[in-house]
C-alpha cells in the first residue's frame, strides 16, 4: 500500500512537472539562423562582387589586341560598328585596366583599318580621337601610356590631310605628356612628337594655338601636383618657342594660372611655376609687363621659402628677370636689390641652438612644422615625430595615390602654409639672389662681399650647415662675375671660416667647401691662391679628400720616365751632326 502511495505521488510529480518545463529552443533558432545565413557560393547572388565582370572584359580586350596582332587586316571586317561603340565605351570605363586595355585595342584598331580600307579610319579618326584625348589626360600612367601609343598609331596611319580633324584633340595632351614625371610615359610621348610631328611641332602648335592654351590653363588646376607641374612647364614652354603672334593672344590667360600655380599647396608647383613665369617675362616681355608687379613680389616672399630648391628657384626667377630687356630689369632689379639688402644677414637673428635641432629642411627632417594644408608625410604630425631617413616621404605620382593638396585661387590668398619661417632661410635666399644678380649688377654684389663673409662665420644655430653649403657652392660663380680685382680685395674675409668648413665633421659641408677650395684655386691660379694662404692652410688643402686636384691649363704634366732626356739629347746631337756632315 505504501509502494502504490508513492508511484501515485511519484506519477503526480512527473505530470507537475511536464506541465511547467517549457518546450525547446532549439528548431525556433536553427530556423532563424538559417534564415540570417543563407550559404552561398561565391560569385553566386549577394556574394557576386559588382565588378567581378570587368577582370573578364580586360582579358577579352587583351585577347582581340591579340587576334588583331595576329590577323592583321584580315581582321577589318570584324570592327563592325557594334564592336566599335564597344571600344568606345571601353576607353571610358570606370577600371583603369579596362581603358588601358581599350586604348591598345584602339591602336591596333588603327593599324588594321589603315591596312585594309583607310576610309573607314579617316570616318573613325574623329571618335578615336576623342577617346584618345581623354586618356591622354587619364590619372593613371599605365592608361597614359597605351594613350600615346594609341596617339602615335593613330598619326602615322591617317593621312596628312586628315589630321586636321584629330590633332586639335590630341595635340595638347600629347605635348603635356613630353613633360610628364613618370620616364616611361615622358619617353614615349616624346618619341611619338618627334616621329610625327618632325619640326612641324612649333607650326602645328601655332595653328592649334586657342586649343592649346585653354588645355594646359584646364591642367594647371588639375587634381593632380604632377599634372600641375607639368602644366607650368609646358606654358612656359609655349610662351617660349610658339610663334608670338600666334601666342601673344593667350599670354595673359597663361600669366593667370601660372599665379595662381605660385600660390598652390605642393611645393614643386610652386617651384615650377615661379621659373617658367620667368621664362615667359623673359620672352614676352611687353605681354607680361601687366603682371611684373604681381609676380615680384611672388618671387620675393619665394626667396623665405621653407623649402631649399623653391628658394633658389625664386632667386634665378629674379635673376633671369632682372637680366631681361630694359624695360623688366628697370622694374624687377631695385626690387630685387632691397630684397637682398633686407634678408642677406636676416640669420644673426637666428636664436641661438645649441643642440643643433634647427629647422634644416635641406635634410628634410620637418622639424618646427605645424599641421597644415601642405603637410605631408615626413613633417611634424603635431606629436613631436618626423621622419628622417626617408622612409616615410611622400611619393609623387600622377595617379589617385598622389596626395590631395590645396590649390591655389587666382586671388591674394596664401597657399595656407603654417610653418613660421625662420631668419636663416632668408639669409639662404639672399645668397643664391646674390649669385643670380652678380651677372646683372656685379658692383652691387661686389659691395656686398663683407656681408657674405660674416654669414660664413656665423654657427651659433642648428642648420648653418645648411647655409655654408650654399655659400661655398654659390661663391666661385660670385667672384666670377664681380670679376678678379673686386674679388681679392676681400678674399682674406673667407679663408679662415672656408677651411674651417674643409675640416668640419659634417661630410657635405666639407665637400662644398673643397669644391670651393678647387674651384676658387683654378680660377685665380694656384700660385696666387698659394700665395694667400697660411703654412697650415696649404697644409689642410695637401691633405683634404675633398680639394680636387688642379683642372684646366693648371693640369699638372705627368713626369718624364727616368733616362728619357737623355735620349732625347742624344737624338738632337745626332741630328745636329749630321746636318752639319
Amino acid at each position: 500500500e505504501r509502494e502504490g502511495t508513492r508511484g501515485e505521488d511519484e506519477d503526480r510529480s512527473c505530470g507537475s512537472c511536464s506541465r511547467q518545463v517549457a518546450p525547446s529552443p532549439a528548431p525556433f533558432l536553427s530556423s532563424l539562423l538559417q534564415q540570417s545565413y543563407r550559404v552561398e557560393r561565391p560569385g553566386t547572388g549577394d556574394m557576386r562582387h559588382g565588378a567581378e565582370g570587368w577582370r573578364a572584359l580586360e582579358t577579352s580586350f587583351k585577347a582581340m589586341h591579340g587576334v588583331m596582332a595576329g590577323t592583321g587586316p584580315a581582321f577589318a571586317p570584324c570592327l563592325d560598328p557594334e564592336l566599335h561603340g564597344v571600344l568606345m565605351r571601353a576607353a571610358v570605363h570606370a577600371n583603369r585596366f579596362v581603358r588601358e586595355a581599350a586604348h591598345n585595342a584602339l591602336a591596333d584598331a588603327c593599324v588594321v583599318l589603315a591596312a585594309r580600307d583607310v576610309s573607314r579610319l579617316e570616318s573613325a579618326a574623329g571618335d578615336y580621337a576623342g577617346r584618345i584625348a581623354l586618356g591622354l589626360a587619364d590619372s593613371w600612367n599605365r592608361v597614359r601610356y597605351a594613350a600615346v601609343a594609341a596617339a602615335r598609331a593613330l598619326l602615322a596611319t591617317l593621312p596628312r590631310d586628315g589630321w586636321q580633324a584629330v590633332l586639335p584633340a590630341i595635340l595638347p595632351g600629347l605635348a603635356l605628356n613630353r613633360h610628364c614625371d613618370a620616364e616611361g610615359v615622358r619617353a614615349a610621348a616624346q618619341a611619338a612628337w618627334r616621329e610625327a610631328l618632325g619640326d612641324q611641332g612649333r607650326a602645328w602648335l601655332a595653328r592649334c594655338a586657342l586649343g592649346v592654351a585653354t588645355y594646359y590653363v584646364e591642367q594647371a588646376r588639375a587634381a593632380s601636383h604632377g599634372v600641375r607641374e607639368a602644366a607650368c612647364a609646358c606654358i612656359a614652354e609655349f610662351v617660349e618657342r610658339v610663334d608670338p603672334g600666334a601666342a601673344a593672344p593667350q599670354t595673359p590667360a597663361l600669366l593667370r594660372a601660372l599665379l595662381a600655380c605660385c600660390r598652390d599647396a605642393s611645393w614643386p608647383v610652386r617651384d615650377a611655376a615661379a621659373l617658367a613665369a620667368a621664362r615667359c617675362v623673359a620672352a614676352a616681355p611687353a605681354a607680361c609687363a601687366p603682371f611684373l608687379p604681381r609676380l615680384i613680389p611672388i618671387w620675393c616672399a619665394a626667396l623665405w621659402e621653407s623649402v631649399p630648391s623653391v628658394r633658389e628657384g625664386a632667386a634665378v626667377a629674379l635673376g633671369d628677370a632682372a637680366a631681361g630687356p630694359p624695360a623688366v630689369r628697370d622694374v624687377v632689379l631695385p626690387a630685387a636689390l632691397a630684397r637682398l639688402e633686407e634678408s642677406l644677414l636676416m640669420a644673426a637673428q637666428q636664436p641661438r641652438d645649441d643642440a643643433g635641432t634647427g629647422n634644416d629642411t635641406r635634410a628634410g627632417n620637418g622639424v618646427g612644422l605645424r599641421k597644415g594644408a601642405g603637410l605631408r608625410n615626413g613633417a611634424d604630425q603635431g606629436d613631436g615625430t618626423s621622419s628622417r631617413d626617408g622612409t616615410a616621404q611622400p611619393q609623387f605620382a600622377w595617379g589617385v595615390l598622389a596626395p590631395a593638396l590645396a590649390r591655389g585661387a587666382d586671388c591674394c590668398v596664401d597657399h595656407g602654409y603654417t610653418k613660421e619661417m625662420e631668419p636663416w632661410e632668408a639669409s639662404d635666399g639672399a645668397i643664391h639672389l646674390a649669385r643670380e644678380l652678380a651677372r646683372t649688377t656685379p658692383e652691387d654684389i661686389a659691395a656686398r662681399l663683407p656681408a657674405l663673409a660674416k654669414l660664413a662665420r656665423m654657427r651659433h644655430f642648428g642648420a648653418s650647415a645648411s647655409l655654408q653649403q650654399t655659400l661655398w657652392r654659390s661663391l666661385p660663380a660670385i667672384g666670377r662675375d664681380v670679376g678678379k680685382p673686386a674679388f681679392k680685395r676681400e678674399l682674406p674675409r673667407f679663408l679662415d671660416p672656408l677651411f674651417a668648413a674643409l675640416t668640419c665633421d659634417q661630410p657635405l659641408v666639407a665637400a662644398a667647401a673643397g669644391g670651393c677650395v678647387s674651384a676658387l684655386r683654378d680660377w685665380l691660379g694656384p700660385g696666387i691662391w698659394a700665395g694667400r694662404l697660411t703654412p697650415e692652410q696649404q697644409a689642410l688643402q695637401r691633405d683634404s679628400p675633398d680639394v680636387l686636384p688642379p683642372a684646366g691649363r693648371f693640369v699638372a704634366r705627368p713626369a718624364r720616365p727616368a733616362g728619357a732626356a737623355s735620349v732625347s739629347g742624344t737624338l738632337s746631337t745626332g741630328l745636329s751632326s749630321l746636318s752639319l756632315a
